[in-house]
């Protein structure tokens, strides 16, 4: 008898004990999750630097790459938001070139030109991402926050031309990419422009180009193509009127 009360004993201690056991590890678990949610959220969420007083070239590259670090989800875009991305990283690669460019004596008014151009990075840098982040992407004021943003960085690169004509070439090749990106833009907001007025015309609605990411494109491509045949149909020649009538 005593030999089945000590079994019981032991049996409801394990239970105990690995149910202690159990109850600790997903306490653990759930405080584990709840540190990555809250380092995920802290990712995901726009990172505004402080901008303000930003006087220096040299602060620029350490500033961009802050928020390009902080902002790891704008890698993993797809379609004609890749263009903002590589305008993205190009600008700081533009920054780290001029870093290292001495400023130890120019004329005041081109350090004047040089320290305006740097304050204006940060804020065309920031409203690029912005924009990029947005869940409703309007595709004119994508091409217009990545035309700003280059604009500003030929701002800054052409008093460096003057100080280092030597680094000229590097300068203009990176900006000329940059511009190719642009230029990509450009494109595909003509290129959406028309396919919108066409079905705006069918359907007698007015035209938005406000999307949801990149899937429109496709979806554009078909409605062009339905257009097409629409056409093709509505320019079939007339009956010929000299014909005999029946």
């Amino acid at each position: 008898m005593e030999i089945v009360v000590y079994l019981a004993l032991f049996v409801l201690a394990s239970v105990f004990c690995f149910s202690s056991f159990i109850l600790i590890i997903m306490c653990r678990r759930r405080a584990q999750a709840k540190e990555r949610l809250r380092a995920a959220m802290t990712s995901l969420r726009l990172s505004k630097v402080s901008n303000e007083n930003v006087e220096s070239v040299m602060q620029l590259g350490p500033l961009i790459a802050q928020v390009l670090d902080s902002n790891q989800w704008i890698y993993d875009v797809s379609g004609m938001l890749q263009h903002c991305v590589v305008v993205l990283k190009l600008c700081h690669a533009l920054t780290e070139k001029l870093s290292i460019i001495q400023l130890n004596s120019i004329a005041p008014k081109l350090n004047e030109q040089v320290v305006t151009a740097t304050a204006r990075i940060m804020p065309r840098f920031d409203d690029l991402i912005r924009t990029v982040a947005a869940s409703q992407i309007d595709v004119r004021l994508l091409e217009a926050r990545a035309s700003s943003l280059v604009s500003a960085c030929w701002a800054l690169a052409f008093p460096f031309t003057v100080i280092s004509p030597k680094h000229m070439d590097s300068f203009d090749g990176i900006l000329n990419e940059m511009e190719d990106h642009v230029e990509a833009l450009r494109l595909i907001v003509r290129h959406m422009e028309k396919n919108f007025i066409i079905r705006d015309e069918d359907n007698r609605k007015p035209s938005s180009l406000a999307v949801v990411e990149e899937t429109p494109l496709m979806e554009l491509s078909t409605n062009r193509n339905d257009s097409r045949t629409d056409s093709l149909h509505s320019d079939e020649a007339p009956a010929d009127p000299m014909a005999p009538t029946k």
